[in-house]
């Protein structure tokens, strides 16, 4: 399923706190998520359009990929 836009944002925000503190622990996974969320409802609309962009382009690659894909969630 390709990413949505705040999801390459945090993929990208984790990565940027990943190599600021390479010995940042897993069990802070959860905390880094919550700034990544407060960072990104803060962000400017012209920030949010460029993870927007990267999440169409997401989408474009997944459908060449997996043209008959279809989205079905387990219940």
């Amino acid at each position: 399923r390709p990413l949505n836009s705040f999801m390459i944002y945090r993929r990208e925000y984790q990565k940027k706190i990943k190599e600021q503190n390479p010995n940042i622990l897993l069990s802070e996974l959860s905390r880094i998520s919550k700034s990544a969320a407060d960072n990104w409802a803060s962000e400017p609309q012209q920030v949010k359009q460029i993870y927007a962009e990267k999440a169409r382009a997401e989408k474009e690659r997944h459908m060449k990929l997996y043209p008959n894909y279809v989205y079905c969630p387990r219940r």
